[in-house]
């Protein structure tokens, strides 16, 4: 089973930007379009906001808690109409994905982000995508999480077998002529 989360932030409108933006979302349509870092207070501010922000769309949909380990998928959400053509890096949105992240843990959604309950936090790569309501280009990011059948070994074991004579790897000491203790 698998539950999403989508944030988008605010677009800039058409005619040029706000008389006066919203810092925290002035910092995530900068972050998010790779512009800017901001300093560190902002990007303190905007990491509580989007974290406030999942613990309250978490609970207000209704997600169960998730008793088995998870495996995290955040999609970086980008406008088609975005200024310089090239596309983010693929983990450019690491701090808010983590954020969200800390709100389900601060939600009682997830126990812990530990490596017991939080298997893997993947990134792919940057998505286009357009409101369907407005049909303009938004930037934002999807949090997938899924959870993660006990049954599903996290590593498997592989059967090698190897000539009667044995298998020598590269770097092996032995074959070098190097002493072994």
């Amino acid at each position: 089973m698998s539950f999403e989360l989508i944030r988008l932030v605010d677009p800039i409108p058409a005619g040029g930007r706000r008389k006066r933006p919203k810092p925290a979302m002035m910092l995530a349509n900068a972050v998010l379009r790779g512009t800017s870092t901001g300093s560190m207070h902002a990007r303190r501010n905007e990491a509580k906001a989007w974290r406030a922000w999942a613990h309250d769309e978490a609970l207000a949909l209704g997600w169960p808690v998730f008793d088995v380990p998870v495996i995290v998928t955040a999609v970086h959400l980008i406008s088609p109409n975005r200024h310089g053509g090239a596309l983010p890096d693929v983990g450019a949105c690491f701090p808010q994905a983590k954020a969200m992240v800390d709100g389900l843990v601060q939600a009682g959604i997830l126990h812990a982000d530990r490596p017991e309950y939080v298997r893997s936090l993947k990134f792919t790569e940057p998505v286009e995508y357009v409101d369907p309501d407005t049909g303009r280009g938004r930037f934002g990011v999807r949090l997938v999480l899924r959870e993660l059948n006990v049954a599903d070994p996290v590593r498997s074991s592989v059967d090698v077998r190897t000539p009667a004579g044995g298998i020598t790897l590269s770097g092996d000491p032995r074959s070098e002529g190097m002493p072994t203790t």
